[in-house]
């Protein structure tokens, strides 16, 4: 919620926006974490599931 919040207050649009902001940034650091895993530069444990 503080996450959204900080968005909320640094960018116009209201919470609707704030949270298609989140979303989006929450999308792309998935994929990018899950491309380095399939490349084994990371693990998936960043993604925070243990052993997948």
């Amino acid at each position: 919620m503080a996450y959204l919040w900080v968005i909320n207050r640094r960018y116009p649009g209201g919470w609707l926006s704030a949270a298609g902001i989140a979303l989006v940034a929450w999308l792309a650091t998935f994929v990018v974490v899950y491309l380095l895993g399939v490349l084994g530069l990371a693990s998936f444990e960043a993604l925070g599931v243990p052993g997948a």
